[in-house]
C-alpha cells in the first residue's frame, strides 16, 4: 500500500487483504423460516463492511407476493432507527468489519404473517444512505396467547404452565 500524496509512505502486507469498493450491509438473522411470537424477543443481527457506515435503520415488511422486493401495497414498518453499526470483529476498531445486533420485543400490533422479510439500511454520520440489505429468506410472526382463570383475574398462566397442571 502506498500513499499517493506522501510517496515515501508505504507498507507491504504480510496477509491478503480486500479493497471494498463500496460499503455493504448483510442481514444474518432472523434465520430462514424461523417463527417468532408476539410480545417475545427476536434477535436481529447484521454485518457491515466498510468504515463509512456509521449507523443502521432496521425494518420489516410482509412480502405478500414473494417477489423479495418492496412493491405495490407493501410497506416497511420500522423496528429501530439510528442503531449503531455494531462492534468491530477484530482488535482493530478501524478494520472496517463490524457485527451488529438488536433484540426486538415484537409488539402486539406487529404484522402476523409467514412471509415477512427484514431490511437493514446503512447510513454515514451525515445520514446519507450508503447501503441496503434484505434478508434472503422469510420469517414468521404469529400471535401469542395465555390461559386465564376466569374465577381469579390475577391468575394468568402461560400455556406451558397450564399444560403441566393438567
Amino acid at each position: 500500500v502506498r500513499d499517493g500524496t506522501r510517496v515515501n509512505s508505504a507498507d507491504e502486507s504480510n496477509n491478503d487483504f480486500t479493497v471494498i469498493a463500496a460499503p455493504t450491509v448483510t442481514v444474518s438473522a432472523p434465520a430462514n423460516a424461523s417463527e417468532h411470537t408476539i410480545e417475545t424477543a427476536m434477535a436481529i443481527t447484521w454485518s457491515v463492511r466498510g468504515l463509512s457506515i456509521d449507523h443502521v435503520d432496521i425494518g420489516y415488511w410482509d412480502d405478500t407476493d414473494n417477489s423479495n422486493t418492496i412493491n405495490g401495497a407493501e410497506s416497511v414498518t420500522s423496528i429501530d432507527a439510528n442503531e449503531s453499526r455494531g462492534s468491530s470483529e477484530t482488535a482493530d476498531a478501524y478494520s472496517g468489519k463490524y457485527t451488529g445486533n438488536y433484540t426486538w420485543t415484537i409488539p402486539s400490533d406487529a404484522t402476523v404473517s409467514q412471509t415477512l422479510k427484514l431490511r437493514v439500511r446503512g447510513y454515514d454520520s451525515s445520514n446519507n444512505l450508503l447501503a441496503t440489505a434484505y434478508s434472503s429468506w422469510h420469517f414468521r410472526i404469529k400471535g401469542g396467547f395465555q390461559f386465564r382463570d376466569e374465577n381469579t383475574s390475577s391468575n394468568v398462566f402461560s400455556p406451558a404452565a397450564s399444560m403441566a397442571d393438567w
